[in-house]
């Protein structure tokens, strides 16, 4: 079997970049001895655990079986603390919290789990995203009922483990299996091929079968030849993976067994690598344990442990790009990093190669340099501040910060001070660029060199609007004229009002009213998006106060309408208009008072206006 240790630590993104140095913790907590804990239980602590810290952990939940069953105490304990995943946790390491609850009468019911689930989350830093449980046995049937009750805590499940178990009694039906889906929960059943009734294989292919055809990446069904009713004992310590098992189409199915192969995933990181479902994330960064080594290291030197940010399970790789340039003096061995050559710092006081993280979600390359250090030297930690700047702008100065000077020292003791450089320039592209740190010398110093980032912020843009003036009821159409400060091309919109928009020209539909709209740039790789508002007022044709001397009655109107003229306006041409601008009828003013028959009118509102300066609005009734 593989050493645990070091292999699933560094499948979990975030924890601790150094191998186990010490054994995670197994103790016993008796009921009502831990901030009012409703069972008593026993918890695995792995090495690095910290209830002060923000930092989270994949959980187990582990249901034992009948022959467990106690009342929670110090000694009922002692069943659960010297058996099965508990007691082999006393001599391996897992990157999880392990909680193992004792059952009274040992079927677990589904509101002593979900109780229990629910408390241990207010207590535990534990990762939402990855909480996995396992049953076996009795404490199986509590999975099943927990299922069957489709509780809360149910729901939030990532993963459970069957084991020698029953999973069609007490009324399981494909309404029941159709919550596992529902739930977004992968399944893995364990079973004995020699186990007996009612815990036999056949009490679980309905099930799997049911999720498997359904999306068979969801289910998973392994069967041990030779093996009775124990087999959880293949599960929690990767036994199974080396037993004779069942393999084909399951009998009376048409879903497969799964084969556990020799050297396969581990159960831990099968269980890592399935989080909540919908949780999963592409590779974002590759960490590594180490930033320097030492001069004088044997060939084949373990020099570092190797880390991923992202949903396991990873695959490291050298690869060619920017930084391999020492791609060859190194090999990768599952998480390690191993230096082939040994190190001679009269040769080589640095190397340079680029390592790539794959998983079945995607990929993620990064560029590394170790540093080769005299280990009689004072270690100096030499950081390049991190700086902004807006895109199009100029170079920020560049500034180091040191760590680790002793007596009164400064940088002026330095036979050659660090320098900084970047590939970025004034016209590079938003985004961020690293600012290396090279060239230090010094008799008495170490230099470790820790890059800082420029970060090229996208540049705001600005768009200008012209205004537009008060238009008249009459005007067809009117251009939107806008610029932007970064020449990039510009959208029109219209947020309401009498018209419609097309491009840059707004037309108007004849109506009064508030034209709303809106000028926009969405922005690329170097610009803000951003947007500007602009408006304008749509009026009745342009109207003027009654001359002195005339009058027009009555107003509103309903057949014949009256104008009351002096002489000089005789002879003038009339038009009566609608508020759209559509010219109703026309004729002369030969009168001093002149009645006009508009009786043919519709009701509603009329502009009527001369050659001259008479325009007036009216109604007809």
């Amino acid at each position: 079997m593989r050493n645990l240790s070091v292999f699933l630590l560094f499948f979990m993104a975030g924890l601790p970049s150094a191998v186990f140095s010490q054994h995670g913790t197994v103790s016993k907590i008796p009921i009502n001895t831990l901030s009012g804990n409703p069972d008593g239980y026993v918890e695995y602590l792995p090495d690095g655990y910290d209830s002060e810290s923000s930092k989270v952990w994949p959980t187990i939940f582990w249901m034992h079986g009948l022959g467990e069953n106690g009342n929670g105490s110090n000694g009922d304990l002692d069943k659960i603390y010297n058996k099965q995943i508990s007691n082999w946790l006393k001599t391996n390491d897992v990157p999880f919290i392990v909680l193992c609850p004792q059952d009274n009468n040992g079927y677990f019911e589904h509101p002593e789990i979900e109780n229990f689930v629910a408390w241990a989350k207010t207590v535990y830093k534990i990762d939402e995203d990855q909480v996995h449980a396992a049953g076996l046995s009795a404490g199986g049937y509590g999975l099943r009922d927990w299922l069957k009750n489709n509780t809360t805590e149910f729901q939030k499940l990532a993963t459970m483990t069957p084991m020698s178990t029953n999973f069609t009694a007490a009324g399981m039906d494909d309404t029941h299996r159709q919550k596992i889906i529902d739930s977004n929960i992968r399944i893995w059943f364990h079973s004995g091929k020699n186990d007996g009734a009612p815990n036999n294989t056949q009490q679980l292919v309905d099930t799997h079968d049911y999720i498997y055809n359904i999306n068979a990446e969801d289910s998973r069904l392994t069967e041990y030849i030779g093996v009775g009713h124990s087999a959880w004992e293949e599960v929690y310590d990767n036994s199974g993976r080396d037993k004779d098992q069942s393999s084909g189409t399951i009998q009376g199915q048409s879903s497969p067994y799964f084969v556990w192969e020799p050297n396969a995933e581990t159960w831990y990181e099968w269980l890592l690598s399935h989080p909540k479902k919908g949780t999963e994330t592409a590779p974002s960064d590759i960490l590594l344990s180490k930033s320097v080594i030492e001069n004088n290291l044997e060939p084949n030197t373990v020099i570092a442990q190797i880390n991923a940010l992202g949903t396991p399970l990873f695959t490291f790789n050298l690869v060619e790009g920017a930084g391999d340039t020492d791609n060859d003096k190194f090999e990768i061995v599952g998480y390690d990093l191993v230096l082939l050559n040994g190190s001679d710092l009269d040769t080589k006081s640095s190397y340079s190669f680029r390592l790539e993280v794959t998983s079945k979600f995607g990929s993620f390359q990064k560029e590394f340099t170790l540093n080769v250090i005299d280990p009689e030297k004072i270690l100096l930690t030499v950081t390049a501040d991190d700086k902004e700047m807006a895109y199009g702008q100029e170079l920020p100065e560049f500034t180091l910060s040191y760590d680790g000077f002793t007596d009164s020292d400064n940088a002026s003791v330095l036979e050659t001070e660090p320098s900084v450089s970047t590939t970025a320039s004034s016209s590079s592209d938003a985004g961020e660029y690293t600012i290396h740190v090279t060239g230090g010398e010094s008799t008495k110093y170490n230099f470790l060199y820790i890059d800082g980032t420029l970060t090229i912020n996208k540049e705001d843009q600005t768009i200008l609007v012209s205004t537009i003036l008060e238009q008249t009821t009459n005007i067809d159409y009117v251009l939107i004229e806008a610029e932007v400060n970064s020449g990039l091309d510009l959208t029109y919109e219209l947020v309401d009002g009498p018209g419609t928009i097309v491009g840059d020209t707004i037309f108007l539909s004849g109506e009064i009213g508030t034209i709303n709209f809106l000028v926009k740039q969405t922005g690329n790789n170097n610009y803000n998006a951003a947007e500007e508002t602009g408006s304008f007022n749509v009026v009745l044709l342009g109207l003027n106060p009654l001359p002195e001397n005339v009058q027009i009655y009555p107003n509103p109107v309903f057949k014949n309408l009256v104008i009351k003229i002096p002489v000089k306006y005789l002879n003038s041409e009339y038009k009566i208009f609608t508020l759209a601008g559509q010219v109703i009828s026309s004729n002369i003013l030969k009168e001093p008072l002149t009645e006009i028959d508009v009786s043919f009118l519709n009701p509603g509102h009329y502009i009527f206006k001369t050659e001259s300066e008479i325009n007036f609005q009216f109604i007809k009734k």
